[in-house]
């Protein structure tokens, strides 16, 4: 009855303190661990179930459950129709044991009858607001209210602060970074993503030019990376192989990495043979290949190319910027004609969100360059398109787009458009277009705002000794409390650009 008391209050918008579940609420928790332990790990079969093994900065978390009085914990177990189902079929065999089949109906009729006002509540007021911690544990929902320059530039270096404080702290002693875990659940993921952690990596190489103290962090994490993933072909090209493939995307965030190093002269022979092999995929016409290694499951050519061609070009031209070998200033030119044609002249019939923020980048780079016009106009046709995905009802600030291409919106991908934002910020203010610069600003607040919501804020609370901190992080969805690394690493991007423009 204490959730069931909060829950209402909760979409009521009635200011409630923490509660804690009573004793008879405790045992139901007790009475729910049976059937439910299993289906709490279906939700993510890939986490690992235990993490006796696992050793962050010198700790070891153990993967015992205990009932926790949380009534964050129940909002889970009501809003899951799995885990609602499994139990009420547990209780129903319970019963069925004295009451024989009339039991199985009696238990799904009376508990259903009790579980679906919530259930209904929930779904009607979102499971972003059905979810939301018992404790103001995230941030106040966003709103869509007017742009305060000087009140989001606070905001979003605070969340910054926060956000580089996590970082710093989620790169491991075996020099990797947490890729995904379950602050809830004190899990995590047994799985692992090169072009993610090198993303990430390079984000902490630029860290430790502007500040020397993260110098040792950068070569331990930076000689880890190389050591695990990087490979020469018999013919000298480099490339980053992972699971027997080796993508496009993942060699461009890898010579990325090395060009942000301050270690790049000493790796100067292997980022221009990553170089070499992004160059080995140009297609007559312009286009890339996805991959350098096939994979040997089946792929998407064009779904990839949405991501990799930008990566690409914009590894190229970071490398034309610390070489100044105009090779590969001509071979990411030559790319981006096709891909100008492809995602800006045909945006109609080829748009697709998820290749706004790379173009956005590999095209300001190419006007910062070349000081082309060309590519200016295109970057305000692909920002201009990507405003209009920006949820300002439902729940402001993120983007979504219901064709299924797109896929369920996500804090990496929120993050990386609202840097695609930023830099389209950066071009209207030096062309002097006010009106761009204005609507720009607004969606980035907007954005900001949003962000800000899926932060942790203070640390969970949890039953789990040696927990994993989580304060600073940013959870991965509304209603998915889970962090992966992607998720801070963009949206620290985003709020160094941002803090840079504003």
């Amino acid at each position: 009855m204490a959730a069931v008391l909060h829950f209402v209050l909760k979409l009521g918008h009635v200011p409630t303190v923490h509660f804690r579940a009573s004793k008879l609420v405790r045992l139901a928790l007790l009475s729910l661990e049976p059937p439910c332990a299993p289906l709490l790990e279906k939700r993510n079969p890939r986490f690992a179930k235990g993490c006796d093994k696992i050793n962050i900065r010198g700790q070891k978390p153990e993967a015992k459950i205990e009932p926790v009085g949380n009534c964050s914990l129940i909002y889970s177990i009501l809003c899951d129709k799995k885990i609602v189902m499994y139990f009420l079929e547990f209780i129903g065999q319970k019963l069925c044991c004295h009451y024989k089949n009339r039991g199985l109906f009696a238990a799904r009729l009376l508990l259903g009858l009790f579980l679906l006002p919530a259930l209904l509540a929930g779904f009607l007021a979102g499971q972003a607001k059905a979810l939301e911690p018992a404790d103001n544990l995230l941030g106040a929902p966003p709103n869509a209210g007017g742009v305060d320059l000087v009140q989001t530039r606070v905001q979003v270096k605070k969340s910054l602060e926060d956000a580089s404080a996590w970082f710093i702290s989620a790169l491991r002693d075996d020099g990797l970074f947490i890729y995904h875990f379950d602050p809830e659940f004190n899990r995590i993921a047994s799985y692992n993503d090169a072009l993610r952690q090198l993303m990430a990596s390079r984000l902490l190489a630029e860290m430790a030019v502007e500040n020397s103290e993260l110098l040792g962090l950068h070569k331990k994490n930076l000689d880890r990376v190389m050591a695990r993933w990087y490979q020469e072909s018999k013919g000298g090209l480099g490339y980053f192989l992972e699971n027997g493939e080796s993508a496009l995307g993942t060699n461009a965030m890898g010579l990325r990495l090395l060009c942000a190093s301050p270690y790049y002269e000493s790796h100067f022979d292997k980022a221009r043979s990553i170089a070499d092999g992004i160059v080995s995929l140009i297609n007559d016409d312009g286009s890339f290949e996805p991959y350098f290694i096939l994979p040997s499951r089946s792929f998407d050519r064009d779904y990839s190319l949405a991501f990799y061609s930008g990566e690409a070009v914009l590894a190229l031209l970071e490398f034309y910027e610390k070489s100044e070998l105009e090779t590969y200033l001509e071979a990411a030119k030559k790319v981006q004609e096709h891909y100008l044609d492809l995602y800006v002249t045909r945006i109609e019939e080829k748009h697709y969100s998820a290749s706004v923020p790379w173009q956005t980048l590999a095209l300001w780079h190419l006007w910062r360059i070349t000081e082309d016009p060309r590519y200016v106009e295109a970057i305000f046709i692909l920002n201009d398109r990507l405003l209009t995905i920006q949820d300002k009802g439902f729940y402001p600030g993120r983007f979504f787009n219901p064709d299924p291409l797109y896929g369920g919106s996500h804090t990496s991908s929120d993050g990386v458009y609202t840097e695609s934002l930023a830099y389209a910020l950066d071009l209207a203010l030096k062309m002097e277009d006010q009106q761009r610069a204005a609507n720009y600003r607004q969606g980035i607040a907007l954005s900001v705002r949003n962000l800000i919501s899926l932060q942790y804020l203070y640390e969970p609370h949890s039953a789990f000794p040696g927990r994993i901190p989580a304060k600073g992080a940013f959870k991965s969805r509304s209603n998915d409390r889970t962090v992966r690394i992607d998720n801070v690493q963009h949206i620290m991007e985003a709020y160094r650009k941002i803090l840079s423009v504003w």
